[in-house]
């Protein structure tokens, strides 16, 4: 007698095949889109930041620094020698060049900026700009 309930072997390679296609496609999208999400809420983080620094210098009266440090891959949040805040950019995240590449970007007493500039961060994909313009010390980051 012929028993013909179970599945062959190959029947069983191909549905395995198949399989572990569709969760490697499933596992390379979602790293793309947790590395957008991160880089999106970094940048959101970041202009957070500044916008604190230069609250924090207008509200305490002194000049607040915000020292990018490309080497560490962070930055630091500075009133006098005191380090207010310490962040790091995302693994995948590079700040590349710039008038602000190891020099503060400073906020002086009445919310101004101390001198305008950029920093470009990149990714594999994409590179952000952050403006400082003159003025009242606004800024904006650009997706390029």
């Amino acid at each position: 007698m012929n028993n013909n309930l179970g599945y062959t072997f190959l029947e069983m390679l191909v549905v395995l095949s198949l399989l572990s296609a569709m969760v490697l496609v499933t596992n390379v999208t979602f790293h793309q889109a947790a590395y957008k999400k991160e880089t999106e809420h970094f940048f959101e983080q970041l202009e957070t930041d500044i916008r604190y620094a230069q609250m924090r210098a207008m509200i305490g009266g002194f000049r607040t620094d915000i020292l990018f440090e490309p080497d560490q891959n962070s930055y630091r949040i500075r009133q006098r020698t005191t380090v207010i805040k310490r962040a790091e950019l995302p693994d995948h995240l590079q700040m590349v060049r710039g008038t602000f590449y190891n020099e503060p970007m400073s906020f002086l007493a009445n919310g101004g900026v101390a001198r305008i500039g950029r920093l470009v961060f990149a990714d594999e994909e994409h590179e952000y700009t952050l403006t400082v313009l003159l003025g009242k010390g606004r800024f904006y980051i650009e997706k390029t």
